[in-house]
């Protein structure tokens, strides 16, 4: 490879990075109301009923795509590899974020599927066969927010994970989150949890998330 061409791919590199850095999807799917609708959606299943959950979400900046979609004319996909796999991930990013900003369902369907796949007939069928074994009572929530983090920090201890932390915060959307910048996982000052909620969240927040980053 020649060196201007490498000098050329090295600071297309530096731009995206840049480009996207301050880009955060996630922040915009997250729904604000997931802990209201969630008690809602759980006390209509308890009651026999049907519920649809009703969730809002944060407003993405309008022009957010903009300097994503004018780095995509600098490309030239048709002249090396990393180009093309770099043009293929924005157009898929571009309609990621389209799909947050429309809410459109179908988009949203089809950018998730190119993102992630379609799951298998046999996940399918788990997830089926999960669904129809929920108990028609909810456990009950009497698990405090400080007896979750008291065995968080029990938990990362034992697997040898000192340097993490885990903070109790009264101002958040979801009962529990993760900031690996920080090694920090956050727990909803206002949130109760069940015994079965503490067995699995140990297990997905430290468990998954800690243990991947």
């Amino acid at each position: 490879m020649e060196q201007s061409t490498l000098q050329r791919l090295n600071d297309l590199g530096d731009q995206l990075e840049a480009l996207l850095e301050p880009i955060n999807v996630a922040h915009y799917t997250a729904p604000l109301n997931r802990v209201d609708e969630k008690q809602q959606f759980f006390a209509s299943h308890t009651a026999e009923k049907v519920y649809n959950p009703q969730f809002t979400y944060r407003v993405p900046p309008s022009n957010w795509s903009f300097l994503l979609s004018q780095f995509l004319l600098e490309l030239q996909p048709d002249k090396n590899a990393w180009e093309q796999l770099v043009y293929q991930d924005i157009m898929l990013s571009l309609d990621m974020m389209r799909a947050v900003a429309t809410r459109d369902p179908v988009l949203t369907t089809e950018v998730t599927v190119k993102r992630y796949s379609e799951p298998s007939d046999e996940l399918v069928q788990l997830a089926y066969k999960s669904l129809a074994s929920l108990p028609l009572h909810s456990e009950p929530r009497t698990i405090a927010s400080e007896d979750m983090a008291a065995q968080m920090r029990e938990a990362l201890t034992k697997t040898g994970l000192p340097d993490w932390h885990v903070d109790i915060i009264d101002a958040m959307n979801a009962n529990m989150s993760i900031r690996s910048v920080d090694k920090q996982i956050k727990v909803n000052s206002s949130s109760l949890f069940t015994t079965g909620e503490l067995k699995r969240l140990l297990v997905h927040e430290i468990g998954t998330h800690v243990f991947e980053l």
